[in-house]
């Protein structure tokens, strides 16, 4: 679930079903958005949410292949939510032509890149979509990277200089099996750690993380 990260009550509602943090999307909430009833006021600014993972069955042990400068948060949230996830050795498979979607979302000025399939082509791809979409004053983009894919490592080692940092994991979410690493990306969306609520001490731990890893922090 997403949770609203303007105020903390939703989150303390999330963990009292027994819920945890998998991550923080920065700038997910459009300005326009108003919680006035609550005493909050962003004057223009957007909000931010907090991913959430409820576990209802267990799910499958897997294998994941997080890319290396993103491998302590992956880590840290696998280990907190207690998934059945073993960090795999990459062996270095051929990478072929990347298979990806974009998903523009108008109503938050938001979009999506879905990575499928990873190839030695998507640096240049996800290059070239976030300029696009920047240059169309698209707020946040996303992009979601399989983690059960052994190219993944490979492909996405330099999606960081580009600007894209951790946003969250979302377990089973992947449409091949397995779990989706979401990175993010702000264009010029100024977003601090006040303007963020956290309901646990993981929250803050995780929060923390994550804007250490924000270029424009």
């Amino acid at each position: 679930s997403e949770a609203t990260a303007v105020h903390p009550y939703s989150q303390r509602g999330n963990l009292q079903l027994g819920a945890k943090e998998t991550g923080f999307l920065l700038g997910y909430i459009p300005a326009s958005v108003s919680y006035k009833q609550l005493g909050e006021e962003r004057e223009g600014r957007r909000g931010s949410v907090a991913l959430f993972y409820m576990r209802v069955q267990e799910e499958p042990e897997r294998k994941i292949f997080p890319p290396v400068n993103f491998l302590e948060v992956v880590s840290r949230v696998v280990e907190h939510n207690g998934l059945r996830r073993v960090i795999g050795e990459v062996s270095g498979p051929a990478l072929q032509h990347s298979l990806l979607s974009v998903e523009v979302r108008q109503d938050h000025n938001l979009a999506f890149v879905r990575v499928e399939e990873p190839g030695s082509d998507l640096l240049d791809l996800v290059h070239g979509h976030l300029r696009d979409l920047s240059l169309h004053r698209v707020d946040c983009v996303y992009v979601d990277l399989p983690l059960a894919h052994p190219a993944t490592p490979g492909a996405a080692s330099g999606l960081g200089d580009l600007g894209l940092f951790f946003g969250g994991i979302i377990p089973e979410a992947h449409a091949g099996g397995g779990d989706v690493l979401r990175l993010q990306y702000l264009n010029n969306v100024e977003i601090t750690a006040g303007d963020i609520s956290t309901a646990s001490d993981f929250g803050g731990e995780l929060l923390g993380l994550i804007f250490r890893q924000n270029p424009s922090a």
